[in-house]
């Protein structure tokens, strides 16, 4: 009988497997996730063209195990504990984890001995596993993507942060030539890591919060995120356990450096604005969704277009495209048949838009990376 158990290090999070849990799982709600469970098999297997017949699946409350595969049973255990402290992202990656095993003894009938061997590194490739959940040790409480950054990235990521600070200027034109050498050195980064890595590790991250649907804002912000800033987005599903909700989230691919880089953004261009929008609402009186959401769109197309400016100026395109397609390689190993879709387009007031993109123009990104909050952050409109 094989059994692979899978015991994750989630000292990060400060919850261990085995330790006391007082969630109480009702029945009702233990039979709605499993069939949330075997929904994303489904789904997995349909994503991934894998036709095999969907496993066994039990919540396993042993506090001993995050996920294990049984081949005898056909049954796949997940830990009651990571569906109910940990994201749902944490909760497919262990769940594609033990389907990786079922793979290797169904699709590749088990010809290798070690469980975590060169098969079981196929399998997980072929159901879009992120590199960290193919280990046998993988950290799946913590965010799979928050990694300590090599000597040189760090030095690199230090310089931008300095720039950053810099362009904290009041002063228009040196915050906006601080700003630009910080995107100069962003894009020569990106360069230089592509020139010394011809195989660059990419992960995910999951930004911003579970909602029903996603604003428009928000997927505006990604669309300039995967435009300037080195990831692919995708809108995808996912589920609060505790609540028996079906939600969706935001997830963002890319490098490591990359990945900090554009979660920073997409929150700094959230806050700001609406911190942009109070201080119109207060000068012109204006209320309203309408006025809000032109306005909002506005700051947002001025942020876009003032990045094209810059971006037209740089002599790396060719580059810029070849990074681009290794990006969309991964992205296309996740998630093979995805088509894009476009939305309805949103109800505009043509002036509160046109002073949203004056303003959104002279947008300044000037925290630092790292540790940042955006609790009492100062914002810079370049006036």
């Amino acid at each position: 009988m094989k059994n692979n158990e899978e015991n994750f290090d989630t000292n990060n999070q400060h919850i261990e497997c085995n330790s006391k849990d007082d969630f109480h799982l009702t029945p009702q709600l233990y039979k709605c996730w499993i069939n949330t469970l075997k929904k994303e098999i489904r789904s997995i297997f349909y994503t991934h063209r894998i036709d095999l017949q969907i496993p066994n699946i039990i919540i396993d409350d042993n506090g001993k195990r995050w996920g294990s595969w049984n081949s005898d049973t056909r049954t796949i255990y997940i830990s009651k504990k990571l569906i109910v402290y940990y994201s749902w992202d944490s909760v497919i990656e262990t769940l594609k984890h033990e389907l990786a095993h079922l793979l290797v003894d169904e699709y590749y009938q088990g010809r290798e001995s070690s469980p975590h061997g060169e098969e079981f590194k196929q399998a997980c490739i072929k159901l879009g596993t992120s590199a960290k959940a193919r280990a046998s040790d993988a950290d799946m409480g913590a965010p799979l993507d928050k990694r300590t950054l090599n000597t040189q990235s760090s030095s690199i990521l230090e310089k931008i942060k300095k720039l950053l600070e810099l362009s904290k200027s009041m002063n228009e034109h040196e915050a906006s030539q601080a700003m630009n050498k910080a995107n100069d050195l962003i894009l020569k980064h990106n360069i230089s890591m592509h020139d010394m890595h011809s195989n660059p590790e990419y992960s995910y991250r999951i930004i911003g919060k579970q909602k029903k649907r996603k604003s428009s804002e928000e997927i505006k912000i990604c669309n300039i995120l995967q435009e300037f800033f080195f990831v692919e987005y995708i809108i995808t599903p996912s589920f609060d356990a505790k609540n028996n909700e079906h939600l969706s989230v935001i997830e963002i691919l890319g490098t490591n450096e990359n990945l900090d880089m554009a979660e920073y953004v997409f929150n700094f261009l959230l806050h700001q604005s609406d911190f942009l929008w109070e201080r119109h609402k207060t000068l012109t009186n204006v209320k309203g969704i309408v006025h809000k959401k032109s306005y909002i769109h506005g700051v947002l197309d001025g942020f876009q277009n003032s990045l094209r400016s810059e971006r037209q100026k740089s002599h790396s395109k060719e580059i810029i495209k070849i990074i681009d397609s290794e990006l969309k390689t991964f992205f296309k190993l996740r998630y093979p048949k995805i088509r894009k879709t476009s939305r309805k387009g949103v109800s505009m007031d043509y002036d509160s838009y046109q002073k949203g993109k004056s303003d959104g123009q002279n947008v300044r990104i000037f925290k630092p990376l790292g540790n940042f909050k955006f609790s009492g952050l100062r914002f810079l409109t370049g006036k």
